[in-house]
């Protein structure tokens, strides 16, 4: 496991060869790339850069402008993204890049740029258009199962669903809930692991909080695995390890600020592997 963390010191490792700091991450999401053995991030400019983890090397990606699209949406929509950022008239203006991931070819990286899923090829200088998905700082929003293939969350009326898009078919709804804010997909592909929203009531206070969701993608079963707190920005790190573990983040109290806890998806039972006195920006498994 290697941790991403905000601040200059960690006062606590789990592993401390393997604890990284990212002093200039502006967002809650980071990519990793195991043949190369690099990050990608965006940094406090908005620029996109990648970090060499053995040498701590880093170089800023140039995209090159991304030509503006034919025709703009006259209809102005609501979404998870619209409702952090503005309405997505406002979203469109918004220069910056969102969820950068590597893939899904080998020379290309894939990111969220004004509410669009781009490609862009770092060999060719080429950037192409894949469809509309919302983007985020904090929430995992699309996914690559191959390079014809990808997982988007995507608004359709008033809700944001999860969709599997097909090159030359276009896209169909994956899964029924429509309250997902965030997901993960197995390597299998069989199962998506998500970020669910759902409300409560105590005291006659109602609050939203984060929980823990399976969703299979065969038999339709859903499978809640346990809540995670309240909505912020670190309880959305997520990261699907094997068919038995996940990884996930966990608000902490106090001093504390985050907390790394391992599920075990058979027995739902969890353990704290981890825990700092910085925010944890991102989770990768080696």
């Amino acid at each position: 496991v290697l941790c991403f963390e905000e601040g200059m010191e960690v006062e606590r490792r789990y592993k401390e060869e393997k604890n990284i700091i990212l002093n200039d991450s502006s967002q809650y999401f980071i990519d990793y790339k195991k043949e190369t053995d690099s990050i990608l991030y965006v940094n406090n400019e908005g620029e996109v850069m990648e970090k060499y983890l053995e040498t701590g090397k880093e170089e800023r990606i140039e995209i090159p402008p991304i030509p503006e699209r034919l025709e703009e949406e006259k209809e102005e929509q609501r979404s998870f993204y619209g409702e952090e950022y503005g309405t997505m008239e406002e979203v469109r203006k918004d220069p910056s890049y969102y969820n950068v991931q590597y893939g899904p070819e080998e020379e290309e990286i894939t990111f969220v740029y004004k509410g669009i899923l781009y490609i862009y090829n770092k060999e060719k200088k080429e950037i192409e258009e894949i469809t509309e998905c919302e983007g985020s700082d904090h929430r995992n929003t699309y996914q690559w199962i191959n390079k014809d293939e990808v997982y988007i969350m995507y608004r359709d009326e008033r809700w944001v669903s999860l969709y599997l898009w097909r090159r030359g078919k276009g896209k169909t709804r994956a899964i029924e809930n429509h309250k997902i804010n965030s997901f993960r997909v197995s390597k299998d592909g069989k199962q998506i692991l998500c970020n669910e929203l759902f409300s409560k009531s105590m005291d006659s206070i109602i609050t939203t909080t984060v929980k823990i969701v399976i969703e299979d993608t065969t038999s339709k079963e859903k499978i809640e695995m346990g809540e995670i707190g309240m909505i912020n920005k670190v309880n959305y790190v997520l990261e699907h390890v094997s068919d038995q573990y996940i990884i996930y983040i966990k608000q902490g109290k106090g001093k504390i600020k985050s907390k790394v806890y391992r599920l075990d998806m058979k027995t739902g039972r969890k353990k704290c592997i981890y825990w700092t006195y910085h925010e944890v920006v991102g989770v990768i498994v080696r």
